[in-house]
């Protein structure tokens, strides 16, 4: 016969190892922030593509431009991508690659 445990789990219980992964460490951790990496023309320019690629984005999924659903959709990635790292200033590949266009 199968026994199932009633007891909640604990927070405490979750392995340390866990804790590298959650949210809650890195909001307490200020070390696990990514620093801010893209200003100045790299910002605008990111926004500005990152706008125009996603309305292209959205004109192919809806049908307004006849480039089909996989580019519109694509295109709508990618545009998001670019408007997110404008905008809050920070990107992985440019951590990565040791880039920073801040002044």
């Amino acid at each position: 016969m199968l026994r199932v445990s009633t007891q909640w789990i604990r927070h405490t219980d979750i392995p340390r190892y866990w804790e590298k992964y959650t949210i809650s460490r890195a909001l307490r951790d200020p070390e696990a922030h990514m620093d801010k990496n893209v200003g100045g023309i790299d910002r605008t320019g990111r926004i500005v593509v990152g706008i125009v690629i996603a309305i292209a984005g959205i004109a192919a999924l809806t049908g307004y431009w006849t480039a089909g659903a996989v580019i519109g959709g694509v295109a709508l990635v990618i545009g998001a991508i670019l408007l997110v790292t404008g905008t809050t200033q920070k990107c992985p590949i440019n951590e990565a690659a040791g880039i920073d266009t801040t002044e």
